[in-house]
């Protein structure tokens, strides 16, 4: 019966809203009267120039709104980035469906300096902008909220975005990678009162290569801040210690000041445990800026026994003007690694038991160094070309012991020691480099060259020491 009830409110209100609205239909032209295609058409509140929708012309100039709110003064703006803006005052009767002479929006001239206010919704060759002045939200709002005002723009409960459809990919400031691949962050922590412009777009990437099917690109969202451009910090700290001298500690930092990001990151435990998985560094720690795969251990991957694992480092992006990418990741790692095997056999002979028993002990120390780096520069809109130069330096010190013997309960069979003790060290440089320049539409000349520079050294000394039925030898 609620059921019933809920349904008949709804069908209700739905018929009420439909009788008190009214549609809109037109068609735009440019100053040469011929149909003008992906022409930005607005209808906003008069009162307070909230944005209620949006339409972009077809192929043949024609727009169409329908549920339009009647006896309202509303504002129908059109904008097209080849032509003058229009706006007029409109007021639907109820159940009015009105039809707009045709629209010619007069073309710009190449000397002409027009100062106006930029239109809340408009096409600006592939992007899709909206400004943020026809958009309310309460004070101290975030981005996420701001986004839920824009039309055309489906935010989920779980902060996920979906445009026509498809869910974006990523959300970038001021045309720049924020720190976290995990587009939350960017959306929760970012002030709305600070944005100017939201930008949508399909991403290309740097490449010019012609892509087929624009429909399968990722979508991004950008967001442009006001000149007052925030400089933020945030991060993440953790820590706990217990009995038999055991511990773990980590934390995240991350500074924002304008086109300078740099996170810091340091952990250190003793019980085995992945201080952080590439996954929260990528999200938290700003490794998607890297455009790399970043390091591949951080801490507590031990498969021989116990280690005392400490590792600090630092990942620095630089973005200066539209041509420069700068990003340079370091990481110092020290493993500290103790692991023990014992053993222990009895077999049977004739009746006569036999024992064996084993122990096995190895001692490792690492120390490491690991730098990554990238660096892009764009020559023009043609070309462009990226370094990425990598260096790792690696030492390795480790000794192991052992002993094993074989007795029954009368004599001693045999009896053997073993000890060794190894030092290595490794340099490994390598670095790609791309180079890639646009001769025509449909011509790309590329270059790629890659180096790999490797020097390993290992020095192993060893001694074993055997027993047999109470004769001693000795071998090295």
């Amino acid at each position: 019966m609620k059921l019933y009830l809920i349904v008949l409110l709804c069908l209700f209100f739905n018929y009420a809203f439909s009788q008190n609205s009214g549609s809109l239909s037109g068609t735009v032209v440019d100053q040469d009267n011929k149909p003008l295609e992906k022409a930005t058409v607005s209808i906003l509140m008069q009162q307070d120039s909230a944005v209620l929708s949006y339409s972009l012309s077809n192929g043949k100039g024609e727009f169409n709104f329908v549920k339009l709110p009647a006896n309202k003064k509303l504002i129908l703006y059109i904008s097209h980035i080849n032509s003058n803006n229009h706006h007029q005052d409109i007021v639907l009767a109820v159940e009015e469906k009105k039809q707009l002479d045709t629209i010619k929006l007069g073309g710009k001239l190449l000397d002409e300096v027009v100062i106006s206010v930029a239109p809340p919704v408009r096409m600006n060759k592939d992007t899709l902008e909206y400004n943020t002045d026809f958009f309310k939200t309460r004070p101290n709002a975030n981005a996420e909220e701001l986004l839920k005002q824009l039309p055309g723009l489906q935010i989920n409960m779980d902060g996920t975005i979906y445009y026509q459809g498809k869910e974006v990919s990523q959300v970038k400031v001021n045309g720049k990678d924020f720190f976290a691949s995990d587009l939350r962050i960017a959306t929760r922590n970012l002030d709305a009162s600070l944005i100017k412009t939201v930008q949508v777009y399909r991403d290309k990437g740097e490449s010019k290569k012609i892509v087929e099917d624009e429909e399968k690109l990722p979508i991004t969202i950008n967001l442009k801040f006001k000149k007052d451009f925030l400089r933020a910090s945030f991060g993440k700290l953790y820590g706990s210690a217990g009995t038999r001298d055991r511990y773990e500690a980590g934390g995240l930092f991350n500074t924002f000041r304008d086109t300078l990001q740099v996170s810091f990151i340091g952990f250190g435990n003793n019980i085995n445990r992945e201080s952080f998985d590439y996954n929260e560094l990528n999200q938290h720690g700003g490794l998607g800026r890297s455009e790399n795969y970043g390091f591949n251990d951080f801490g507590g991957r031990n498969y021989n026994g116990k280690a005392n694992d400490i590792a600090a480092g630092f990942n620095l992006n630089n973005d200066w003007g539209k041509k420069s990418k700068l990003n340079i990741m370091y990481m110092l790692k020290y493993k500290k690694e103790e692991g023990q095997n014992t053993g222990n056999q009895t077999a049977l002979f004739d009746n006569v038991e036999q024992f064996n028993e084993n122990e096995y002990n190895t001692y490792n120390n690492s120390l490491s160094h690991n730098v990554n780096s990238l660096f892009r520069y764009r020559m023009d809109t043609t070309a462009y070309f990226e370094f990425i130069p990598k260096i790792s330096i690696n030492n390795n010190d480790g000794h192991s012991d052992s002993w094993m013997r074989t007795y029954t309960k009368e004599n001693s069979l045999n009896y053997s020691i073993n000890n060794n003790k190894t030092e290595r060290s490794n340099f490994n440089y390598d670095h790609g480099f791309y180079i890639e320049k646009l001769l025509h539409k449909n011509h790309i000349i590329s270059l790629r060259n890659n180096i790999n520079i490797r020097n390993d050294k290992e020095e192993e000394n060893g001694n074993q020491w055997t027993g047999l039925a109470n004769k001693i030898g000795s071998t090295s």
